[in-house]
């Protein structure tokens, strides 16, 4: 995780937002263009998978964070 005392937002392209909004398409197995991936622009297929991986990573650091707080709860309860 990035830890900043300054919004990093602006520092976001409209490029870049225009892939993550891309990527709830992709996630649904909508493309841009014709085709399976391998016709998709390299760039987008890139960022599909980068986009990709990060939330893998982000998802699983929720429920590593859950478990802990359930497991905690439980704890409480003995």
């Amino acid at each position: 995780m990035i830890e900043s005392k300054t919004c990093l937002l602006p520092m976001i392209t409209p490029q870049s937002r225009f892939l993550l909004r891309m990527h709830q398409h992709y996630e649904k197995r909508i493309l841009p263009h014709e085709g399976g991936l391998l016709e998709q622009p390299h760039y987008y297929v890139e960022a599909m998978e980068i986009l990709s991986a990060r939330e893998a990573v982000i998802q699983a650091e929720l429920a590593e964070k859950r478990r802990r707080e359930l497991e905690r709860r439980g704890s409480r309860l003995h």
